[in-house]
């Protein structure tokens, strides 16, 4: 990444928006897949039938504001992005204000319309334009002058947005039709999937981690994830043993969406889901504008989980995408302007080694 005295380039800086719809998409996320449903247990939580219906409420009213939240970030991502002055193809610009004009429309009359006219094909119509987003930007993964690791993110990225289109194609085809391999065949794509978004989760992870910051303040900053780590790896032992199992199984899955250990390690998904958290908030205190939104992105990403198929997770996948092509851009351009520099420096050199002979 770039040091902090270059030139901010634009779309390097992170969209204030955007960040307040990471924070609240990751509130969202730990309230209603995780709070509301171990205290929905009045055996373990012992709170009143009154408290549970009011975390619940007030778990419905984050969704809301976090979707609305999400709605105008996406927007105005989008057409900063379709602007004449960013070093954009013009089949991505055109496809991304084609895709502006579905799937904001969508989200957003499934966010203000009640949850029962929320249907299966209003899903499926938002999962596949948000593959096609994927597909769209994934092309700026061979940008020159962008991290490995950033480019590796878009590409994951994709993979898992694909992969997880493919399995929810396979299932409800399997469903209709009755069609004995779908279950394995759609299983093994969730599988990939998963894998694929734990890759891109990783690979944004170590280009938003603060590496610019001196020694001292890096071990500081682990010291963040590790705590997180230690207390959801306490937390989800007494959960283990205070909820039955399949309760348990089914608050990690709940959390994530996880598949591939859930029979095994249930736990993990807890605690990777710290370590994540915890390396995506040290990243936003990061120096380098770039380094500080992939940190957002990663965050995103982390709330979207895996194989996103309600309106408010696609809708927080897409600002994900949008994201890793804005730092993908924004390095494009630092790097061109610095090999500009370079080239001028060359040739005054050359001039005035010239002039001296």
């Amino acid at each position: 990444m770039s040091s902090t005295d270059d030139e901010p380039a634009p779309l390097s800086r992170v969209p204030f928006a955007g960040m307040l719809v990471a924070i609240a998409a990751l509130g969202e996320q730990l309230w209603n897949r995780l709070l509301v449903r171990v205290v929905s247990d009045r055996e373990v939580s012992g709170l009143t039938h009154d408290l549970v219906v009011a975390s619940a409420q007030f778990g419905e009213l984050l969704r809301n504001t976090c979707a609305l939240l999400g709605v105008l970030a996406l927007t105005f991502a989008i057409l900063e992005m379709i602007h004449p002055r960013v070093a954009a193809p013009l089949h991505q610009r055109l496809g991304l204000a084609g895709f502006a004009g579905i799937f904001v429309p969508t989200i957003l009359l499934a966010t203000v319309l009640p949850a029962e006219r929320t249907t299966a094909l209003v899903v499926l119509f938002a999962l596949g334009a948000v593959n096609l987003l994927a597909i769209l930007l994934s092309t700026s993964a061979g940008r020159r002058g962008a991290p490995m690791e950033l480019r590796g993110a878009m590409v994951t990225a994709t993979l898992a947005s694909f992969f997880s289109f493919g399995a929810t194609i396979v299932l409800l085809v399997g469903a209709i039709t009755l069609w004995q391999h779908a279950h394995p065949i759609g299983t093994a794509l969730h599988h990939a999937g998963e894998v694929s978004w734990w890759l891109a989760l990783a690979a944004l992870g170590v280009v938003a981690w603060p590496m610019e910051r001196s020694r001292r303040v890096q071990v500081g900053l682990a010291l963040v994830p590790l705590g997180l780590v230690l207390l959801a790896a306490y937390g989800g032992q007494w959960l283990a043993h205070t909820l039955e199992d399949e309760a348990f199984a089914g608050l990690s899955y709940g959390l994530l969406h996880g598949r591939l250990l859930l029979a095994s390690m249930p736990t993990i998904y807890l605690v990777l889901h710290a370590l994540a958290l915890g390396v995506g908030v040290a990243g936003l205190v990061a120096d380098d504008d770039g380094r500080r939104q992939a940190a957002c992105a990663m965050l995103l990403l982390l709330a979207s989980g895996v194989a996103p198929t309600t309106p408010l997770t696609l809708l927080t996948l897409a600002l994900t995408l949008v994201m890793v092509w804005r730092v993908l851009v924004a390095q494009t351009l630092r790097a061109w302007l610095a090999r500009a520099r370079q080239d001028d420096l060359l040739a005054l050199d050359h001039e005035l080694d010239q002039a001296e002979g």
